[in-house]
């Protein structure tokens, strides 16, 4: 089961990509998944 806190910063870095330029996406991309792996 996915957690209300996986959640969140799933969402948080949706959103945060729809702000980035394709370039920062992947690095957006890369930090929310070692913040979500912790």
């Amino acid at each position: 089961m996915i957690s209300p806190g996986f959640v969140k910063t799933f969402r948080l870095c949706h959103f945060r990509r729809k702000e980035m330029n394709s370039q920062e996406v992947k690095y957006v991309g890369i930090d929310c998944g070692k913040k979500s792996l912790r």
